[in-house]
């Protein structure tokens, strides 16, 4: 109950977040008026509106931090920080520092979920290049990517595990300095351990891929009308299926190409998680968690 309620708060915060940034975006829009109705619009409104929602959104986190403090110990739950190759515990202390550790809980949480709310928005843009740009879901996509758009797809798409390899290197020593970690292992390894945690980072693609596929593939033969949601599911169905319909996936009308990459989008993340062990031999192709761990040797 306790963790389903935390995750509930984390995703409100995001949320607010979202808004303040959103907001944002569009006070910049707004620092040179075009036009005499421009000129009368009232600036201070909106601005009040991106403290407000910033400002709930860090109180938010210090609730969130209140609730681990107190509810942590009568549930006895532990709060967790959970990256995919490596699970931080946060015991739940009495006093002071323990209110200080839930809420170093609670902003690295919140920035693991921000981190992997960005790598979504990262491969919708990079699906939705060259789509039409008043479409409300490709704008979106593509204000909160950023300065990252200046950069080709591919390299978006294939340089997103550097980024959250820096993100660990910058996060790992505090959770160390908190004793939290285990002392880490040489710079080469840990460098290298970083890189895995960054890789790992594409499983968070896995949702967002199989929900964009088989909804492409239900539009296919149902008509759910002509909103910019379906224009932007069909767009980014057509630039994921479009590699593989030469495959020959297709049984007279009906296209099962957007099931058979669902399957293989299961079937590789399973790899990378649990890996695969080959029957008969004694060698398999260890998952990213059991690489993190040998690394740490």
């Amino acid at each position: 109950m306790m963790a389903w309620l935390d995750s509930l708060l984390n995703l409100a915060c995001l949320l607010l977040g979202w808004a303040a940034w959103s907001l944002r975006g569009e006070l910049k829009q707004r620092g040179r008026p075009a036009t005499l109705a421009g000129t009368l619009r009232p600036v201070l409104v909106p601005t009040a509106r991106v403290w407000f929602w910033a400002l709930g959104a860090v109180g938010l986190l210090g609730l969130r931090a209140l609730l681990v403090w107190h509810g942590g110990r009568a549930s006895e739950w532990v709060p967790r920080l959970d990256l995919g190759v490596v699970s931080v515990a946060f015991p739940v202390l009495p006093g002071w520092s323990g209110l200080g550790l839930a809420m170093v809980h609670a902003v690295l949480s919140f920035g693991v979920l921000c981190t992997g709310f960005w790598l979504w928005m990262v491969l919708l843009d990079g699906l939705a290049e060259g789509g039409p740009a008043v479409n409300p879901f490709v704008q979106m996509a593509r204000s909160v990517v950023g300065p990252w758009r200046r950069w080709p797809v591919p390299v978006r798409l294939l340089g997103t595990p550097l980024v959250v390899a820096a993100l660990w290197l910058g996060m790992e020593p505090v959770l160390v300095a908190l004793r939290l970690l285990p002392e880490p292992a040489p710079w080469p390894a840990r460098m290298l351990q970083a890189l895995v945690v960054g890789l790992n980072a594409w499983l968070v693609w896995k949702p967002l891929l199989t929900g964009l596929l088989l909804l492409y593939w239900l539009n296919l033969y149902i008509y759910f009308g002509s909103h910019p949601f379906w224009e932007f599911v069909g767009w980014c169905g057509r630039r994921l299926v479009a590699p593989w319909r030469r495959l020959g996936f297709q049984i007279r009308q009906l296209d099962l190409t957007p099931l058979v990459l669902v399957a293989g989008v299961w079937g590789v993340s399973h790899v990378a998680e649990h890996g695969i062990l080959f029957r008969g031999l004694d060698r398999g192709i260890p998952g990213l968690a059991e690489v993190y761990v040998m690394l740490a040797r």
